[in-house]
């Protein structure tokens, strides 16, 4: 009879010299008992968590928080091929917006905007070789004229089928209006409206953006206009820039995040987002609601929110208090003062119940590991940096900011 052989096996650390042994074993690539070292990377830790940042541009808009965590890299992490162009993605978009964000807000707030339409006759919408062509050829002629002049463009489609294109110039604040508004009409007068019997007159728009705020508006406003493109026409890009070396977009500064902070930072930019977002779905709700006799009673998001308090309770009538801060009241004969009081204001349920499904839905971030919103950048970068300082400083600083 064949005696058992009972030697104990010995795990890696437990062989002499203990971790200097698996450190042995390792550098061999042995995989002894449970050490598993045939799943490793050659000394690499695939589990390492990839350092926490923010990055912003000085005077710009854009922030990137990024608090990644550790992940396994993919077996299949190739690049996916490119394929062609045909509607406006929603990946296209968010490059347009960031290319927006990375821009100086000083610029943005001194930049013009172009609009250049066809004529009667047109090219077809499936013809993009002929409308991206007139687009090359009319930049080409702008970098001549202005060398120094950058931009970015936008392509749609008019409901008629015809190309469209906006674009919004930097280095032209200092030209007169009134000369590049001649030269864009001659130009894309020779390109595209050769032989209309209108000479093209409505051909071109120059006009000058008003503020930083309008500049973003802008494009935001096209961006939403999915309407106004051709989903499975292969038209090619629907944005480009224009002289790209030349676009106001300072150098990129990446300062290092550790421990809670990275976390309290990615936090407080997400709150930022979401409010930011909700803001503009009541601002845009309040605008279509605009010249409605109820909604001047309700009057902002407050108070359609209280309104909405009301019907939950069943409330037949709802009622509004606004504090009326009084004053000299100018009559057609005569004036007379008014002592400040609450007004109280009913609407009856019928005008918030029609409209409560067009009510917008509070929009709440994804917990993704990188947040990117736009903002001042500076001012958001100066805000963060004084989370450590005492409460009242933070206060104080808010109130100067405010001032």
């Amino acid at each position: 009879m064949k005696s058992r052989d009972y030697t104990i096996r010995r795990t890696p650390l437990e062989q002499p010299g203990g971790a200097s042994g698996a450190r042995h074993l390792a550098a061999q690539g042995a995989a002894a008992g449970l050490s598993k070292l045939h799943n490793g990377t050659n000394g690499v830790n695939r589990f390492e968590k990839p350092p926490s940042r923010i990055t912003f541009y000085p005077g710009a808009s854009l922030i990137d928080v990024e608090v990644p965590l550790p992940r396994v890299p993919s077996k299949n992490g190739s690049a996916k091929k490119r394929q062609k162009v045909t509607e406006w993605s929603t990946s296209s978009r968010t490059r347009l917006k960031r290319c927006l964000g990375m821009m100086r807000r000083a610029e943005l707030g001194r930049a013009l905007v172009v609009t250049l339409t066809y004529p009667a006759e047109y090219p077809a919408p499936d013809n993009h070789e002929v409308y991206k062509y007139h687009l090359k050829k009319f930049i080409t002629y702008l970098l001549r004229r202005w060398p120094r002049c950058s931009g970015i463009w936008k392509l749609e489609f008019q409901a008629r089928g015809a190309a469209h294109y906006h674009l919004m110039l930097f280095g032209l604040w200092e030209v007169l209006i009134e000369d590049v508004r001649k030269w864009v009409k001659e130009k894309w007068y020779q390109i595209a409206h050769n032989g209309d019997k209108h000479l093209g007159e409505a051909g071109t728009q120059v006009d000058r953006i008003k503020s930083i705020g309008g500049a973003m508006n802008y494009f935001a406003k096209y961006m939403s206009k999915g309407d106004q493109t051709r989903p499975g026409n292969f038209t090619g890009r629907y944005w480009g820039k224009i002289n790209a070396e030349m676009l106001p977009v300072p150098e990129a500064v990446s300062l290092p995040l550790d421990g809670k902070k990275a976390f309290q930072i990615r936090r407080i930019a997400r709150r930022k987002m979401e409010d930011d977002v909700n803001r503009g779905f009541w601002r845009r709700f309040l605008e279509s609601m605009d010249g409605e006799t109820p909604n001047k009673v309700i009057g902002s998001r407050l108070g359609w929110e209280q309104g909405l308090a009301q019907l939950r309770e069943g409330k037949e009538k709802l009622v509004w208090w606004r504090w009326n801060r009084g004053g000299v009241v100018d009559d057609e004969e005569f004036s007379f003062y008014v002592e400040p009081h609450l007004d109280q204001w009913i609407c009856y349920k019928e005008f918030l119940m029609n409209r409560r499904s067009s009510m917008p839905k509070r929009w709440k971030a994804r917990n993704n590991d990188r947040v990117r919103l736009l903002c001042d950048a500076s001012a958001f970068v100066e805000a963060i940096s004084r989370l450590d300082a005492p409460a009242s400083s933070f206060a104080q600083w808010s109130r100067q900011k405010d001032a």
